[in-house]
């Protein structure tokens, strides 16, 4: 539906560059992406509305992507951008373009629409396992969800 890689992808991406890290020591980070307020969109204007919320915040994400890194939508409102062999500077970049990139979609179905993200970075050589990985990043996600409220 949005045109991301999907959580087995995901699964697999992580697993061959945690490969490439205990070989190579070449480190990747993780952006985990969140939709705030998604619930509402599904519960206000109904399903469709909200699948097109997921398919515009999708096309901002494979803009700002690019071709440096993978993207996926993993369940739900919820995505992930693997950058291999990236600072935190390119990371936090990327993040700032992705909230300007939402920051100016205005209308969905012809309904004003105001999207918000929260986000979290984690980067593997910091953690050093995939699970808490994903878990460092959700949780930065969670502190910058609540910091927006």
């Amino acid at each position: 539906m949005t045109g991301l890689y999907n959580r087995r992808a995901f699964v697999r991406t992580i697993a061959r560059y945690e490969d490439e890290y205990e070989r190579n020591r070449i480190d990747f980070s993780l952006l985990f992406i969140d939709i705030n307020g998604f619930k509402k969109y599904n519960d206000t204007y109904g399903h469709s509305y909200g699948d097109e919320v997921l398919r515009r915040v999708a096309a901002c994400i494979r803009r700002v992507t690019g071709y440096t890194g993978v993207a996926c939508r993993i369940g739900g409102d919820e995505f992930v951008i693997i950058h291999q062999d990236r600072n935190q500077n390119y990371i936090k970049d990327a993040e700032n373009k992705l909230h300007q990139a939402v920051a100016e979609i205005e209308f969905i179905q012809k309904r004003p629409c105001k999207l918000e993200l929260a986000m979290g970075r984690a980067v593997y050589s910091e953690v050093n396992d995939r699970e808490e990985l994903l878990r460092f990043a959700d949780q930065r996600m969670y502190l910058n969800k609540q910091k927006r409220r």
